[in-house]
């Protein structure tokens, strides 16, 4: 007897109104029934009324049959690429598991299949407003991009316009990053982001929705799915905010499952630093360094390995690499940015050596590190300068 396959459990799952206590009630009046589930789809043994649904989710599942078999509507789903994770499978996100109430199906796209290794990586969590100031903007590419590419974290956001796709498309280029979804598969919003996501997937990026493919964006959907943003990572990053903003919520998700809250603290005048400030008031960590971020995540022994394990590989390469003039070797991307300063000036921001050197943010980060642990460039407030 065939019980509680995939198929039927992504199916049953998809039917509209059954949430999750209707969905645990279903499963546990088929057990005890001892029927299949192509039994249960035919309601043998009055399997549906002993689940205590109502008329219109015994309507809606109805309908469902109408439309679908529950086997082909897994098949079509793999057609569309879209994969599918239950809460009872070994990759199933472990930290999301562990919320008050995680979604018992997940559907997913991605350029690869997720194992259960995968979930042992840090994740950090990274949500603000949609009204992105320039402040805003400077912190994901400063701020934010040095605490990812140091701890290699893999970046959580929502995918809307302003902070989170912003902080999304920094993560892309230094780890990885993953959407989480207010709606199916079969929508996007806003449309014109389409591209953008079609653009992620294809260069590694997962999206992740608890919601059936045919779903479309609701307020309300967009305030559940926070709890997944909060819920699969270690902590929860509030770079912009306003004083009622949804991030809030997303925040207060963090603090119910007892993860960090981060915040990182704007000017007074900016309406957009309300929320942060309130947080920090009331026991987030204060973010300004990427220093602050691994104090507050307990990862200061592990900051500190890999400024050591850096220097060390310095000092190797520059004893096996020194040119008989007895000058420290560089690479030729580390000399087009010394010729970069000694062309154009000895104080240059990240943005401004981006654009001359046309280097990607992953690659213009990794090869700043770099020349800064050779002792030959340094950072003062935002602009990295060269040592005299």
């Amino acid at each position: 007897m065939k019980q509680f396959s995939k198929d039927h459990l992504t199916a049953l799952w998809s039917v509209t109104g059954i949430g999750r206590k209707s969905f645990k009630r279903c499963l546990l009046a088929q057990k005890k029934a001892r029927i299949s589930d192509e039994a249960f789809w035919s309601n043998h043994s009055q399997v549906w009324q002993k689940s205590l649904l109502s008329k219109k989710q015994i309507e809606s599942i109805i309908k469902f049959k109408k439309e679908h078999n529950f086997t082909d509507y897994y098949q079509k789903l793999k057609t569309k690429k879209i994969r599918v994770i239950l809460d009872r499978e070994q990759h199933y996100p472990s930290l999301l598991k562990n919320i008050s109430q995680p979604p018992p199906v997940l559907f997913y796209k991605a350029r690869e299949k997720i194992s259960a290794n995968y979930w042992n990586n840090l994740f950090l969590a990274v949500v603000g407003t949609r009204r992105i100031t320039g402040y805003g903007r400077l912190i994901i590419k400063n701020l934010l991009r040095d605490c990812l590419l140091s701890s290699q974290a893999k970046l959580v956001s929502g995918f809307m316009y302003g902070v989170d796709v912003e902080a999304m498309k920094i993560a892309q280029q230094l780890t990885q990053t993953l959407g989480i979804l207010g709606y199916g598969f079969d929508y996007c919003y806003p449309r014109h982001q389409k591209n953008l996501m079609d653009k992620m997937l294809e260069e590694g990026a997962i999206f992740i929705s608890e919601y059936p493919p045919f779903i479309q964006p609701s307020a309300g959907s967009f305030v559940q799915r926070n709890r997944i943003i909060a819920g699969l990572a270690q902590a929860v990053m509030v770079v912009e905010a306003a004083k009622n903003s949804g991030s809030l919520i997303t925040a207060q998700c963090a603090v119910d499952e007892g993860r960090t809250v981060l915040a990182v603290p704007g000017p007074i005048t900016n309406p957009y630093s309300l929320a942060c400030h309130q947080l920090i008031k009331e026991g987030a960590c204060l973010v300004a360094s990427v220093e602050d971020f691994y104090v507050a995540l307990n990862l200061v022994v592990q900051y500190q390995q890999i400024a050591k394990n850096s220097s060390e590989r310095a000092k190797l390469s520059s004893k096996k690499e020194s040119v008989s003039s007895g000058k420290t070797f560089l690479s030729d991307q580390e000399e087009k940015i010394l010729s970069i300063f000694q062309n154009q000036g000895m104080a240059l921001s990240f943005d401004q050596l981006a654009l001359t050197s046309h280097y990607d943010y992953g690659q213009l980060a990794e090869c700043l590190l770099k020349l800064e642990i050779k002792q030959i460039i340094k950072q003062e407030g935002q602009n990295y300068i060269l040592k005299t």
